[in-house]
This record gives C-alpha cells, sequence and structure tokens, in this order.
C-alpha cells in the first residue's frame, strides 16, 4: 500500500459516560481530536457539536488530518468533556499510538469501543467511545470527499437541502431493563406506567407529539418490552426555515431527539443525526410496504431498494423518581423520502386496523372535500369531545353552526384571523397544506404546520421570535369540530415548553353552536426556577390572545346573523330578558362581541 497521507477519524458514539451535572444525573459531552507526540499537541484541535444532556450520545461526525504535515506526531488523542456556563469539565480521553492505528487501519476502516482513562495513569473515569479510523492516499482521499461529502449542518444550508423532504420514523420497540433486586410491586408499577406513553420526536423547530401504540407487553429475562408498529412522516418544511437560533439550538438543529413521555413529564430521551439518515430520492407508491427491521442493528430494506437505517438506543433517562435505576432502550428505522404521495382513495376512509397490523399513514395533499362542509341546522351533536385542557379561556354559545365557526376561528381567510394577525404585527406568514394522517383516536386527522414572525417586548431577549404552529383537525363534521394547536418558539427559553390550544365546537341542533376553548402549557424539559413565570406568562398571553380571536369571530358572525337568531342565542346564554326583545336585538352586537361584556366572552 502506498504511504497513507490522510488519517479520517469518525466520531461514532459513545455510552455511560459520567453525570457531571448533579441537578438533572446527566452531561453535555462533547470530544475534541489531536495528534499529539509524547502527550502534547502537535496539530490544531478538532472538537464535535455538544450533546445536551445526553450521556448515550451519538455523534457520527468525521475530522481529517493531513499526516504529511504531521510527521513528528506519534498518538491520536481523543478527549471528552462536559460542557458547563463558565468551562468544560475533563470526562476521560482516549490516546492510541499512531503507527499501529495506520497499520490496522491500513487494509479496512479500524472501528471499535475504547474505555475511557482519566487524566493521569491509574485514573478512573466512566464510560466509552466508540470512533472508526480509516487512512487514504491524497487521491483517494478527495474520491472518498467526492462520494461521501459532508453535510453542512448550518439550518440555512439544511432547509435548502431538505426542505422538500420528509422524515419517516419507523418505531419497532420501546424496553426497559430492570436492575437486579427489583421488586415485584415495582415491576407492576413499571408496568402500569410503560402502558400509557406518548412520544415527541423534534427536528429543528418542530416538535411532533403522538401516543405510543402497543401490540401487547412482554416480560422475562431482567425486561419489560413493549413491541411497537407505528410509521410517523413528518414534513421538513419547517424543521430549519427559522432565522434565529442560539448556540444550543445550533448544536440541536440537526438532532432527531426523541423524548418519551408519560404525561407532562418526560421520562427519556434519545437523539440521531440526521447526516446518518438514508435518503429515498424516487417517490415511494401508495403500495410500498413499510419498512421493517430484520433485527436489531440490521438495516431494514424499504421497497424503492434504499435501505431505512436502523438503529437500538440507550435512552437518558430523565425521571429516576418514576424509572428508577433501570435503562430504558428504544428500537426504530429512519429514513428520508420526498413528499410522499396520496393514498388510494379506499385508504381514506379505511377503519382503523386490528391489533397487531401496521396501521396506514395516511397522506393526502388535496382535503378540500374534506375541509369545506357545510351547516345541518337541525344536525346532530358530536357524540364525544375531548374533555378541556388545564385552562378553560371560552365556554360560550356562538351564534352560528359549527362549520361557520370554524371557518371564522381557523380558516386564514377570516376577517378574525385576518385582524388578529395585523394587531399582532405577526410577519413572515407560511402557511403549509393540509395532510391526512392516521391518528390514535380519530380515523380522519389532518395537521398541517404554520409559521410566523412576532415582536418580543422581552429585557434583554431578542426583539423577535419565531412561532411554529402545528395544527390538527381531529374531527369536522356538521355536528361539530375538534381542533388543536401545539405551538413552540424560539424566544428564550422557548426549546423547553409548548402551548397546547383546543377549540371544541358542537351543534346545538338550532343553528347555533357551544364552542370551548381551552389552554394548556406542556414541559420538555426542566427550566429550572423559571418554569411558574414561564407557565404564568405564556397562559396569559394565550388566554388574552384567545379571548381577542373569539370575541373578533363573534362580531364578525353577528354581522351575518339575523337579529331574531342573536337574541334567541342571548336569551338562551342568559343575558337578554324575555321582556325587553327589542332593545336586546340593538344591543347584541356590542353585548356578545367586546372582550370583558356582561355576557361570556
Amino acid at each position: 500500500m502506498a504511504t497513507p497521507e490522510w488519517l479520517v477519524i469518525e466520531v461514532l458514539e459513545a455510552r455511560a459516560l459520567g453525570a457531571f451535572d448533579i441537578s438533572t444525573s446527566s452531561s453535555d459531552p462533547f470530544v475534541t481530536l489531536s495528534l499529539a507526540k509524547r502527550g502534547k499537541d502537535v496539530s490544531e484541535s478538532q472538537r464535535t457539536r455538544v450533546a445536551h444532556r445526553n450521556r448515550h450520545p451519538m455523534f457520527s461526525e468525521r475530522f481529517a488530518f493531513n499526516l504529511s504535515k504531521l510527521k513528528d506526531a506519534d498518538s491520536i488523542k481523543l478527549e471528552v468533556f462536559d460542557q458547563d456556563y463558565l468551562s468544560s469539565d475533563f470526562m476521560g480521553k482516549v490516546e492510541y499510538p499512531l503507527d499501529e492505528l495506520l497499520k490496522l487501519a491500513s487494509k479496512a476502516p479500524y472501528s471499535r469501543w475504547f474505555a475511557l482513562a482519566g487524566k493521569r495513569p491509574g485514573d478512573k473515569a466512566e464510560g466509552e467511545l466508540h470512533f472508526q479510523a480509516s487512512v487514504f492516499t491524497e487521491q483517494e482521499y478527495m474520491e472518498h470527499n467526492t462520494k461521501a461529502p459532508v453535510l453542512k449542518r448550518d439550518p440555512a444550508s439544511l432547509h435548502q437541502r431538505l426542505a422538500e423532504m420528509w422524515l419517516e420514523v419507523n418505531l419497532q420497540r420501546l424496553g426497559h431493563n430492570l436492575v437486579p433486586g427489583t421488586s415485584v410491586q415495582q415491576a407492576d408499577a413499571m408496568k402500569q406506567l410503560l402502558q400509557d406513553l406518548s412520544m415527541e420526536v423534534c427536528l429543528g423547530k418542530v416538535i411532533t407529539v403522538f401516543p405510543l401504540r402497543s401490540t401487547g407487553m412482554e416480560t422475562g429475562a431482567g425486561a419489560i418490552v413493549l413491541p411497537l408498529k407505528q410509521k410517523i412522516q413528518i414534513p421538513l418544511e419547517n424543521c430549519f426555515a427559522s432565522k434565529a437560533w442560539d448556540k444550543k439550538g445550533l448544536d440541536e438543529a440537526a438532532d432527531i431527539r426523541l423524548y418519551v413521555k408519560s404525561g407532562n413529564e418526560v421520562l427519556a430521551k434519545t437523539q440521531v443525526p440526521i447526516w446518518d439518515v438514508p435518503v429515498q430520492t424516487a417517490p415511494s407508491t401508495p403500495s410500498t410496504p413499510t419498512a421493517q427491521a430484520a433485527g436489531s442493528g440490521d438495516a431494514a430494506a424499504a421497497g424503492d431498494g434504499v435501505e431505512a437505517k436502523a438503529y437500538t438506543r440507550t435512552l437518558q433517562t430523565y425521571s429516576w423518581k418514576l424509572l428508577g435505576e433501570g435503562n430504558m432502550d428504544v428500537t426504530f428505522t429512519v429514513k428520508l423520502l420526498p413528499k410522499p404521495p396520496p393514498p388510494p382513495q379506499a385508504a381514506l376512509t379505511a377503519s382503523p386496523s386490528t391489533a397487531g397490523e401496521q396501521p396506514p399513514v395516511m397522506v393526502a395533499d388535496d382535503m378540500t372535500s374534506i375541509l369545506q362542509g357545510s351547516d345541518d341546522r337541525e344536525a346532530a351533536p358530536l357524540a364525544s369531545v375531548p374533555p378541556p385542557l388545564d385552562l378553560v379561556v371560552v365556554d360560550t354559545l356562538m351564534a352560528a353552526g359549527p362549520q361557520a365557526v370554524y371557518r371564522e376561528l381557523i380558516s386564514e381567510d377570516a376577517s378574525a384571523i385576518k385582524t388578529m394577525i395585523a394587531d399582532a404585527h405577526l410577519t413572515n406568514l407560511k402557511i403549509g397544506p393540509w395532510s391526512m394522517k392516521q391518528h390514535e383516536q380519530y380515523a380522519k386527522a389532518l395537521f398541517r404546520t404554520v409559521s410566523y414572525t412576532k415582536p418580543l417586548n422581552i429585557p434583554f431577549a431578542p426583539k423577535s421570535a419565531d412561532v411554529m404552529e402545528d395544527q390538527r383537525v381531529y374531527v369536522k363534521e356538521a355536528g361539530g369540530f375538534v381542533f388543536e394547536k401545539r405551538i413552540s418558539t424560539n424566544a428564550p427559553k422557548g426549546d423547553c415548553f409548548f402551548v397546547q390550544q383546543q377549540f371544541v365546537a358542537v351543534s346545538d341542533g338550532k343553528g347555533s353552536s357551544k364552542l370551548n376553548v381551552s389552554i394548556k402549557v406542556n414541559f420538555v424539559k426542566s427550566a429550572g426556577l423559571l418554569k411558574s413565570t414561564i407557565q404564568g406568562v405564556a397562559l396569559k398571553e394565550g388566554e388574552t390572545n384567545l379571548k381577542t380571536l373569539v370575541a373578533n369571530a363573534r362580531q364578525s358572525l353577528l354581522s351575518n346573523t339575523a337579529p331574531s337568531q342573536i337574541q334567541e342565542v342571548l336569551k338562551r346564554e342568559g343575558v337578554v330578558p324575555d321582556a325587553a326583545p327589542v332593545a336586546a336585538e340593538a344591543a347584541a352586537p356590542a353585548a356578545v362581541g367586546a372582550p370583558g361584556a356582561a355576557g361570556p366572552a
């Protein structure tokens, strides 16, 4: 073999690192690399990004060293640090003789796990580091970079490259490993906890939340296992569109982060860098089978021949109180694909799948026939509706049927929506198309994303923030609708929470609708001492905006409603006495439309 001129090190992952942050029982690790002579650096140090709050991080980052310019080097040195506010704490290192490494990697890439060592001989360090070494001549190195270029990881480049793509995640297994000595009572409590979980998939500025649907529960060999068969497809058009990113946001921008939750509490998380995910270039057909992993660590062949990469990841535990000392792990496959085509018409009306079958993922571009609908004055109310969220903002009767109320509250062409956008000085408004997807409770759930920029009035903070709304129509028919927003922002501490808003309108069978609007703040990770402040501000702002929106919608609806119907609505709300019908009709618009009026707003 010709004399090697380039050494390429790929830092793959680490596991079981020490917990340097006592408050979270975690760390924020990163890895530095350099060539050394007798322990002292002779090359410029290179480093990975920071993997925030993760003792089992996946890096998958590649670094090159020009050996022809570093002939004095005798070892390769990789050091792991925990990033702190003021400094970085040493966690451990791997130092390997350069001649031996070049020999091992001369015929094929050399890859293995290394136990971390302390600073001095005999010092102990927790955890292991996995890296791969390859050697190249100058020509081979140029060819390698041409065939496998490094994906630019800044948000603008990611947006340019991936805005037209979709992320497909196939969940297959979630396990919890019980530590020796776990009692029967503790194991039973853990089984109960694992029966009602949800997962958040976060990429860039987009958060997708869904319940975990297991095909059963398996126990034995010191573990509780939930077999999963769920496929989630997420459009990437808004993931990297934001212009404002803080340091932590840049570190995590290209990481696909999976959070396992019980209620509002995060139990555990893992992450996979998006540049490690294979790309399908040709659109799949509706009949393409779902990619399924053949086994742990194996790639799964997709229908077009492109492989969806399989991962089995140990999760970073967030809640020791609920999970105990055992680790959780998750098995899933991931791929990037072009925008999925609409499924066959039969799939749009398919009944929910039976237990054990792969539920269909339904995606459709043209939802016009479903979104338009028409009001029926005699329509029966919805058979069941979800309970309100934590804070009920509006609970009132609207002088119109559910379809008209929907148009005023949700349609981007409605005057109430336009007024709200103007009054709040929102800019850069982008509204994505509706698409249909399978949902745990609703057969025809519609999803879209809406993004915009809003001004901020927070001391020492940026003057504006980007906002992302994940909008969902769960039910929309003559008898009512169920609509939900999940709102996230890149404002300070915005990565700690999202705001959930729920709109439920039910026909009263007399041409009017009972409207309930509620709100809730969901924390996805610790906000420390600021949690109560964030919750209070978010609830107050949401309450004000929602009351204004509903008031504007009512005013618009009343302008197109007959006085007799207005009077009837006010009577049923207890606002207008029977003895004063004429005065009531004259006063109706002001009484019902203005915030803080006598009637429910």
